[in-house]
């Protein structure tokens, strides 16, 4: 297996109280608690009596919400699968469309799907004389279920290694894409509680779960951890590929490694503080990388009495072992601001580092107020509770690690590394509208309303490069029967187009309709026009001008130059008629006749 640099392309996140990965970022750059008592709503959903004696969670809403049509998926079976597969099958849709890829795009493709799953309980609460229910409940159709109904012909498969499940795998996906097994990969994992916890329970969980309510990772009040629910999906690709394809990249996963306690921990669900530093070590050397360039580690920081000690214990000796003694690196929990999300835990903290490395940030940590003084602070490792700029290098990109250990023995670590700076966009030549056609499509009426005005909000939110948004738009999504298209100059301006654009009858859903290009001796395209459709697209520039062509040469070779360019735009399939002189340039086409 060679080592190959793995590139995050795409991303989406759904955790307690965010609206999306964006606002998950958003949350913890400006504090962030996501952990409460569960909601009357979320009680009467489980079918629990009502009152105050659940146990505080990291809690997501709604999780019963599914769009079963969308996924073409009969309501019968939708109600019968385990809301982790429903919840993974939408993330993994909104990773890719992340990426500016449309779903249909990579159906038969060599895409990987690596999934964090545990038992569940949501079979409990199924009848057990419906054939579709196994296959709703059993754990290995979580991934399954992804690929088949995305059409992904990779690896599928699950992995449960308890509370490092999500981040082993992407280790596996990781490995999959090393091994040339598969192009690309879908990896993360999504944690939910079928059954809430009652107070009564508390004494079970006794030395892990917090009985004030509250995780407060690396802090002398730290008594335990807290439950949450959530999870994301990532979307990986060989980073040479994806520079070379243009694709974005949120951060890059330099090394990766993963180990086992063995038997050098006290019991098989104690920490080993050895192991730790072990695979520490090992990821860095996957990395090929010097530790003393890693100015962060997201790490487990469940906040139990013992675990956030041997676990920085275990960083301290992986640091010193590398001959740095000195304050160099901070460290973090995401359990502070959202709970312990199970075998979701390592895909919450990767994706919490990849905001970190991207952005330049170092999130406050939550529930902060002195430092447990069975933590030596004096080496290495340091906190910034308040949060604040990336620690300033030395030129180099930022990079940061990324800690799961499971309650069983399984350990992993990832190192994170900041982007390759994106390749420029340039600006249209002078006296070009900046306009451009953005279209928008939804499989119903109210889909579209609500994506476009989602899509409003966004265009508003920050700075975005319209031309880069049209291309997602326009190349990077399905297109649905239900349909609409502005023009705009800036993102403002689609901000406002969007909002004011009349949405189409529900009888007027866009059937699939083959197209058909006419190439007529009468399309002639006088000069005047030609030079400012090169301007807008320059791949049209090279046929501008042909010596000795003659107006009937040249238009031929124009129209070829059309053509070209609404297949780059990703038109297929066009049925082609031609007239008159236009017979020529549809043999050309087929290959039939040669231009020249």
């Amino acid at each position: 297996m060679r080592h190959e640099d793995v590139a995050i392309i795409g991303a989406a996140g759904l955790f307690p109280g965010a609206d999306g990965l964006d606002d998950f970022h958003r949350r913890l750059r400006t504090g962030y608690d996501g952990i409460a008592p569960p909601t009357a709503e979320r009680v009467r959903l489980h079918g629990a009596p009502p009152g105050d004696r659940y146990l505080s969670l990291g809690h997501l809403d709604r999780i019963d919400l599914f769009d079963h049509a969308f996924f073409r998926i009969s309501r019968r079976e939708a109600e019968l699968m385990d809301p982790h597969q429903r919840l993974v099958l939408q993330l993994s849709h909104r990773a890719v469309e992340s990426a500016g890829y449309a779903v249909g795009r990579l159906r038969g493709s060599r895409t990987a799907v690596c999934l964090a799953h545990t038992d569940s309980l949501y079979g409990t609460l199924c009848p057990g004389d419906d054939p579709q229910g196994i296959l709703g409940t059993l754990s290995a159709a979580t991934a399954a279920r992804v690929a088949y109904l995305l059409d992904l012909v990779g690896p599928a498969l699950v992995v449960d290694t308890a509370c490092s499940s999500a981040l082993a795998a992407v280790a596996q996906a990781v490995r999959a894409l090393r091994c040339e097994e598969a192009d690309l990969a879908l990896a993360g994992g999504v944690s939910v509680q079928t059954v809430l916890t009652v107070r009564d329970d508390r004494e079970a969980l006794r030395g892990i779960e917090s009985p004030s309510g509250s995780c407060r990772p690396f802090d002398a009040r730290a008594d335990g951890t807290v439950g949450g629910e959530g999870g994301g999906i990532v979307l990986l690709k060989p980073l040479h590929r994806a520079l070379a394809d243009g694709d974005q990249v949120l951060a890059v996963l330099k090394g990766i490694a993963v180990n086992h306690n063995g038997y050098r921990a006290a019991s098989m669900g104690a920490p080993s503080q050895r192991a730790q530093t072990e695979v520490i070590t090992a990821a860095w050397r996957d990395a090929d990388i010097d530790p003393r360039t890693v100015g962060y580690v997201e790490c487990h920081g469940s906040a139990t009495p013992l675990g956030d000690v041997v676990e920085a214990d275990a960083l301290r000796l992986a640091f010193q072992g590398a001959g740095v003694d000195t304050p160099s690196c901070v460290i973090g929990s995401v359990k502070g601001d959202i709970g312990h999300l199970g075998n979701a835990a390592g895909i919450a903290g990767l994706l919490k580092a990849v905001g970190s490395v991207r952005d330049g940030v170092i999130h406050p940590l939550a529930h902060f107020t002195e430092p447990n003084p069975l933590i030596d602070f004096g080496g290495p490792l340091r906190l910034r509770p308040a949060g604040g700029p990336w620690p300033e290098g030395n030129g180099l990109p930022r990079r940061a690690g990324v800690s799961s250990f499971g309650l069983t023995g399984t350990n992993v670590h990832a190192v994170l590394e900041q982007a390759p700076d994106p390749r420029p966009v340039g600006s249209p030549p002078p006296g070009v509208p900046a306009a451009q056609l953005l279209t928008v499509s939804a499989k119903s009426v109210t889909a579209l309303d609500r994506y476009r005005l989602r899509l409003a909000d966004f265009a508003e939110s920050t700075a975005h490069d319209l031309r880069t948004l049209a291309h997602v738009l326009n190349r990077g999504r399905d297109d649905h029967p239900y349909r609409l298209a502005v023009t705009a100059a800036d993102t403002a301006d689609l901000a406002r187009a969007l909002r004011s654009a009349p949405l189409p009858a529900p009888e007027d859903a866009a059937e699939q309709r083959p197209v058909v290009l006419l190439f007529s001796p009468d399309a002639v395209i006088p000069s005047g026009d030609w030079a400012e459709s090169t301007a807008r697209a320059p791949a049209l520039a090279d046929v501008a001008t042909v010596p000795g062509a003659g107006p009937r040469g040249t238009t031929l070779l124009r129209q070829l130059a059309l053509h070209r360019l609404l297949v780059s735009w990703g038109l297929t399939g066009a049925q082609l008629v031609g007239r008159g002189t236009g017979a020529p340039a549809v043999r050309a086409v087929r290959g039939e006749l040669s231009p020249e």
